[in-house]
């Protein structure tokens, strides 16, 4: 009796156990596929599901899949607060993605309210994620505090002899933040004048926008645009005179966009700052991996942002990988605050959290427009940066 007993004891738990390793792994994921960051977030969102599929192809994580419930929620902050507490009812252990930065702070801490962590992707993220990070706040793009002061640093590489500096954003936390850090940064450089211009979200006729830049005779321009605005605002900037420098933080630009643009308005110098690489630079096992599911997928050029894609998608296995079966939101985090991942090439740092740190050390690659070559030519490899905000 005794014996069966054990038998059957020890058939429940191995069942249980096979169980445990078979569960499905359910993540959140927020994103704007129908607003007007839509042609920023779909190919994050992009090239974070080519990484999932394979992954899941291949069996998923120790045998658990990987199961995304994908919402669009625009950029409207209550409709993201309310699709995030509908996920985390619905099972998923923790919130990811994210669209602009509008919507961070209510999501961050509306899930800090349920003890839920949220992992924001590529570009978009705010400065929670910096030391002393908010507790459940996590990202693997660019922070707009942090990036908007390297780009008034690296500023004076594009106008080495330049003495006004100019910032533009729309009026997001984001670009706000960013056009303040680059003012900072470009007055610590030795610019004699800094300012920035900014405009509304909806904003879609930029020639007044333009003729307000040129009125300050910059040497050079950061824009803090996204791709859709950095279309329209380059050529009226060339429209309305300009014939300076202009460095494209890459918040979802890509280099084809820039390109684009270069061409469209022949005599701005034209530069891009980016923490991923895209098609055309950049080598590695995940640079490799990318190039050859975005070829299989039919995408013409992948850019940065599907880079940062793919790279939160490695983040997710890595940190499901460390997160014991039955995995919780509560695990889920313990795991998030114990990460060291190697990009593969991707970027130049791994992605590296702690439990004060949700962002960890990052680099940035500057990158000019040659025209003879027609392509985007990185200059001086990846720049190391703290993820410790200077004072500003």
């Amino acid at each position: 009796m005794n014996k069966t007993c054990g038998i059957i004891a020890a058939a429940i738990l191995c069942a249980s156990i096979s169980g445990a390793d078979a569960e499905t792994i359910k993540l959140g994921y927020l994103t704007d596929t129908s607003g007007p960051t839509q042609d920023i977030s779909k190919p994050s969102l992009e090239g974070f599901n080519l990484y999932i599929d394979r992954l899941n192809k291949a069996g998923g994580v120790n045998g658990r899949k990987i199961e995304i419930d994908v919402r669009d929620t625009g950029i409207d902050t209550a409709r993201a607060v309310a699709t995030a507490q509908e996920m985390i009812a619905a099972g998923s252990i923790a919130i990811i993605g994210l669209p602009l930065s509008t919507v961070q702070a209510g999501v961050y801490a509306a899930m800090e309210r349920n003890s839920v962590p949220v992992v924001a992707g590529y570009p978009s993220n705010i400065g929670l994620v910096l030391p002393p990070a908010k507790a459940n706040a996590y990202a693997t793009g660019i922070v707009f505090d942090l990036a908007g002061y390297i780009g008034g640093e690296l500023a004076r590489d594009a106008a080495p002899k330049g003495k006004t500096f100019v910032c533009t954003s729309f009026e997001s936390p984001g670009g706000i933040v960013s056009c303040k850090g680059a003012i900072a940064a470009a007055k610590a450089k030795g610019f004699e004048k800094a300012e920035s211009v900014m405009f509304p979200i909806p904003t879609r006729d930029f020639r007044a926008i333009a003729e307000r830049i040129v009125s300050l005779k910059p040497d050079v321009v950061l824009l803090v645009l996204g791709r859709s605005r950095l279309i329209a605002m380059t050529p009226a900037l060339a429209a309305a005179g300009y014939e300076g420098a202009a460095i494209s933080m890459e918040a979802g630009t890509g280099d084809d966009a820039v390109r684009e643009v270069a061409k469209a308005a022949p005599k701005i110098d034209m530069w891009s700052y980016t923490r991923f690489v895209s098609q055309g630079y950049g080598e590695g096992p995940q640079v490799t991996a990318l190039a050859n599911a975005a070829k299989a997928a039919g995408i013409k050029e992948w850019i940065q942002v599907h880079s940062g894609g793919w790279a939160l998608g490695m983040l997710m296995e890595d940190v499901i990988k460390r997160c014991a079966s039955p995995c919780t939101s509560e695990k889920f985090q313990q795991a998030l605050n114990n990460t060291k991942l190697d990009m593969g090439g991707l970027t130049g740092a791994p992605i590296q959290f702690s439990k004060d740190d949700h962002y960890g050390p990052t680099t940035y690659m500057l990158v000019h427009y040659d025209r003879a070559k027609d392509a985007m030519v990185p200059l001086k490899g990846w720049r190391n940066y703290s993820s410790t905000l200077p004072k500003f």
